[in-house]
This record gives structure tokens, sequence and C-alpha cells, in this order.
């Protein structure tokens, strides 16, 4: 990956399942990726892919039904804290993070791939700004079935070597 200038010190903004036994290798290809971006804010949910699926239901229960949470309550919320963050700091890039054996979208890798990249362009159209940041698309399996450990690869890079170009030319 060439080195962006223009991401130089600035703060990125990471969406992925708070699972901790997916952080380590997500953060390390974030940081091999984005070697010039110093901090990175974390926007964590529960499979945050779950809720940009083609057969979204907004009134099923999120989590225990005792709670009275439905799933198009957790999505607005999310939406709330990605503006939030979106807000607060001028946010230079955007990485998008989901893994196999999640317990908030339990599902194979390939629907896995196919509802992260729905999210990536319904998240660009409810945060214009989006369009024009570099954004990584990344996801975390294990590296050999029943075995510890995963392994976090690139599912799409948008917009990210036209970054480096436009940097390279000012």
């Amino acid at each position: 990956m060439a080195y962006d200038q223009r991401l130089d010190g600035s703060i990125g903004l990471t969406i992925t399942c708070g699972d901790g036994r997916v952080q380590d290798p997500t953060d390390e290809l974030r940081t091999q990726e984005f070697p010039e971006v110093i901090n990175f804010d974390t926007l964590t949910a529960p499979g945050p892919d779950a809720y940009f699926k083609a057969d979204f239901d907004p009134e099923a229960p999120h989590g225990d039904p005792q709670f009275g949470v439905t799933k198009g309550h957790r999505k607005a919320s999310f939406l709330a804290d990605m503006s939030i963050y979106m807000t607060a700091h001028p946010t230079c890039c955007l990485h998008l993070d989901v893994h196999e054996e999640c317990a908030g979208h339990p599902c194979d890798l390939e629907q896995h791939r196919i509802d992260v990249i729905r999210m990536v362009n319904e998240l660009e159209e409810v945060f214009p700004q989006i369009k024009e940041l570099p954004i990584l698309v990344t996801i975390t399996r294990r590296i050999e079935a029943n075995q510890p450990g995963f392994v976090t690869e690139v599912v799409e890079r948008r917009r990210m070597d036209s970054a480096a170009t436009q940097s390279a030319s000012a």
C-alpha cells in the first residue's frame, strides 16, 4: 500500500464486532493498510453487517426479547452512534470488518461478504461524505477449522489507490 500523505496523523473509523477473538488480526491488517493514520475510533456492534442484509426485519427482536429491543431500534442506534464519530472527528478513512462464527450474525463467509458490501453501499447513502473516503472492507475467519487463531483478509478496497495517487500528485 502506498503511503497517503492526506491521511498522515488523522483519525479513522473502524466498524467491527466486539468479539475479542478477532481484534488482533483485524488491527494488524488495518495498521498495514493505513500506516499513516495515528488513531482509529472503534464502533462495535454484534454482527454489524446483519443490520444491512437483504431480508432485514426491523421488527425482529435484538437479543433477548424480554428487553423489548428490536433490530430496527438497534440499527437506528448504530447509525446514530456512527454519526457521533463522523461528527466528533473528521474521519479520514473507514474500515469495516465482519467475522466468521459471529453470534450477532450467524451465517457463512459468503453471506458475510454479501452483507458487508451491502452495508458499505447503504452507509454511503446515509453518510454522503463517506463517498469521498478510502474504505477498507475485511473479513476475519478461522485459520483452520476447529483450531484457535484467526486471520483477516481484504474483501474490497474503495478509493484507496486513488487516494494515494491524489496525494502523490499534490
